[in-house]
């Protein structure tokens, strides 16, 4: 990827995450139109309005804004998940955790992510935390998996002998050596954390066992518009094209040379 295109990419994310930013802190969405499902291109309402007549572009930047803060979240957790792990593989390198620990990432990554988070709002209810818990099961365990095998390759380097052989803490040497290593790994990771876990967000609030219901999100406004493809396309349109632009940035930004 060159870097004209990685600028462009780079320049449409802040954009629309500026921009999603103020349309939250500065709209309010209770505000309603006399008159719903107007269509867009409208002589005094050119992006249009939703079946409850609010407009459809601010809307879609408040609910791209909420998309993107849960993301950011299930992104730092996953992060945060995959350091502890590694630091627990290196500092008990007993053979029995590992051998637990490795099982139960394999199993987790034979789950699939999306039948566990209808099992789960099956039995409670669609909820942020049933939305979280999905989306790190989905995002957690591979990247848990990367972590791992990167630091397994650090603890045979001779350096990390030798400090073990004179006796310094596994913990600061995992501080020291390790760390500063996953931290450049992890960070040519997160755009594509960001991209999995918008696109679980934006799946599961789709189909009804994401995001609580009422809550505006990008998932839960297409899922809104499917319902109004013929007489107002314009809903789904205006909430399905940024999410597309962005997902798509975000999927070229983690492909690197």
């Amino acid at each position: 990827m060159n870097s004209k295109s990685k600028n462009l990419q780079i320049m449409w994310c802040l954009f629309w995450i500026a921009c999603a930013a103020f349309t939250f802190l500065l709209w309010d969405p209770s505000y309603k139109l006399e008159y719903s499902l107007i269509p867009a291109l409208s002589k005094n309402h050119f992006w249009g309005a939703d079946s409850f007549g609010r407009n459809a572009l601010l809307l879609t930047l408040r609910g791209s804004f909420i998309s993107l803060a849960f993301s950011f979240i299930v992104v730092i957790l996953t992060i945060l998940i995959g350091f502890l792990y590694a630091m627990l593989l290196f500092i008990f390198p007993n053979r029995i955790f590992q051998f637990f620990s490795k099982w139960i990432l394999d199993f987790s990554l034979s789950l699939p992510f999306l039948i566990l988070a209808l099992s789960i709002a099956a039995l409670r209810g669609s909820s942020w935390s049933t939305l979280l818990f999905a989306l790190l099961v989905g995002t957690s365990p591979l990247f848990c998996r990367l972590i791992a095998t990167r630091s397994e390759e650090l603890a045979q380097e001779p350096y990390v002998h030798a400090s073990l052989a004179i006796g310094t803490k596994p913990f600061l040497i995992f501080k020291k050596h390790f760390i500063p290593a996953l931290v450049s790994l992890g960070s040519v990771k997160v755009p594509n954390l960001f991209a999995h876990a918008l696109i679980g967000e934006s799946t599961l609030s789709f189909l009804g066992v994401g995001a609580p219901i009422g809550a505006d999100t990008w998932g839960s406004l297409l899922h809104e518009g499917h319902y109004y493809l013929l007489e107002a396309p314009h809903i789904a349109i205006i909430a399905g094209v940024p999410l597309f632009l962005t997902l798509y940035s975000l999927q070229q930004l983690s492909q690197h040379d």
